[in-house]
């Protein structure tokens, strides 16, 4: 009920956008607004410049367009009004580069709405996913990636100083985007990384609420100086919970031409208790079993679960070595109180990061490449028994994990939420190299991406060719 209530709430908003047109500016229609310019936001798509960060962190402001004059159908002129875009995705997936077989997926059709009105007062974001997989989804099922609207407060010199009030299921405000403005395909491993019984991954949009403020500098005030995030979220991924007891907050500030920044996540989540056993659990199993409750088939008791403490902390950077070169890294430590849900709580603990950089020589070509490190240590051995682990081997020959995107159902049973990337459980070290190219067709944006993944440890080689088609 709550997902449907906010899914009107942002097509109301679409449709008052229509009417407001004066002070609309949003993401879906950034280019045709501009006159079909990417690049005032993009050194090469997706890949941002400072206006298109400026962009991202105002609540999608853009400067006001006069198109008296402009030659262009009346169906052109008024697609520039409208707030929605589609975006396809058909890749090439080989996870055996060996031989040359792939299985070719219709991966994914995104229905994406956003952008700002009344002045930039209120501002809003709409991702869902409508075919995944070669499979249709139905607006109102599952967990949209992200669904959410902002109060924009301006003051200042200028209107340097910018605090944004958020709520809905958004993206953590990390520098490096799960999925929104990231260069890679190929998911962050280190977003990914979970411990024991704990599904709980920084790369999970999250629903709650968010104070995002950022301060403006350079020529025309439209470069971001410093920023400031502060959430409070279910960590749940999905809207069973108002219970906002988990807390994410980022700093970020400018140093000479490289921004840095620091943040950490904080939490107590439920993981499955594991129960002890002992040398008479199959004896008490079978009197159980002879002894059930005449009353049983009229409840069903509630699953036993043990208090995890989760705490995550980290850095990242990212540096113009020129306008054309760009170098960047982040590096994560996370810890959780006890993982595996044991009745006498045992830690484990994880650590890594990436490193990459990524070339431009032109605004429709970029090369890119990246190193991804996990290192898990002090996690306890689960206790399972040999059924267990047949039936668990059993599943996952069932229902194998896609290896570019994976889906976990979550323990309340509400439905799917999005990571993107493998789930990380082992040591890994896997390089990824990447290649883009934005063919040159007026008035839409065709991208074709090819990206190999070399799995050093933990992860498997990985070739996807895709080609990205939006409008």
């Amino acid at each position: 009920m709550k997902y449907r209530v906010m899914v009107v709430s942002i097509l109301v908003l679409g449709l008052f956008a229509l009417y407001a047109s004066n002070d609309v500016q949003a993401y879906p229609w950034f280019a045709r607004r501009l006159v079909d310019n990417c690049n005032k936001c993009h050194v090469s798509f997706p890949k941002t410049n400072d206006y298109g960060e400026y962009v991202k962190y105002t609540g999608y402001e853009l400067p006001q367009m006069d198109y008296t004059g402009l030659e262009e159908s009346p169906l052109k002129h008024f697609l520039r009004y409208v707030p929605v875009a589609m975006r396809f995705k058909m890749d090439a997936i080989n996870s055996e580069p060996s031989n040359a077989e792939g299985d070719l997926n219709f991966r994914e059709i995104q229905l994406i709405s956003g952008g700002s009105i009344l002045d930039n007062k209120i501002s809003w974001w709409f991702h869902k996913h409508v075919v995944e997989d070669n499979t249709a989804v139905n607006l109102f099922d599952g967990t949209p990636h992200e669904m959410w609207a902002q109060y924009n407060l301006q003051f200042g010199k200028s209107d340097v100083n910018r605090v944004g009030v958020r709520y809905g299921m958004a993206e953590l405000p990390l520098k490096f985007s799960p999925s929104k403005t990231k260069v890679s395909e190929v998911g962050y491993a280190i977003y990914n990384a979970i411990l024991g019984n704990n599904t709980f991954t920084l790369s999970t949009p999250q629903y709650g609420v968010a104070v995002n403020g950022l301060r403006l500098g350079g020529d025309g005030f439209n470069e971001v100086q410093s920023t400031l995030s502060l959430a409070v979220v279910n960590g749940t991924g999905d809207f069973s919970s108002y219970d906002f007891n988990q807390i994410f907050g980022r700093v970020g500030t400018e140093v000479a031409n490289t921004m840095i920044g620091a943040f950490t996540y904080v939490g107590s989540q439920e993981v499955p208790l594991t129960m002890e056993t002992d040398e008479h659990a199959e004896e008490d199993e079978h009197v159980a079993d002879e002894h059930t409750d005449e009353h049983a088939d009229e409840h069903v008791d509630e699953p036993l679960t043990a208090d995890n403490n989760v705490f995550r902390l980290g850095f990242d950077f990212d540096m113009d070595i020129t306008p054309m070169f760009n170098v960047y890294g982040l590096g994560l430590y996370g810890r959780d109180g006890n993982p595996l849900g044991l009745q006498l709580a045992d830690s484990g603990n994880f650590y890594g990061g990436f490193f990459g950089m990524d070339y431009c020589p032109s605004e429709r070509l970029m090369f890119s490449w990246r190193f991804d490190a996990v290192r898990f240590s002090g996690l306890p051995a689960a206790e399972h028994d040999e059924h267990a682990e047949e039936e668990h081997a059993e599943h996952e020959e069932e229902a194998p994990v896609d290896e570019h995107e994976a889906e976990v159902v979550d323990d309340h049973g509400t439905g799917n939420v999005h990571i993107h990337g493998d789930l990380i459980s082992t040591d890994t070290d896997a390089m990824i190299f990447g290649f883009q190219y934005l063919l040159p067709i007026p008035n839409y944006q065709l991208r074709l991406t090819t990206e190999y993944r070399i799995g050093i440890r933990g992860q498997s080689d990985l070739i996807i060719s895709g080609l990205q088609f939006a409008l």
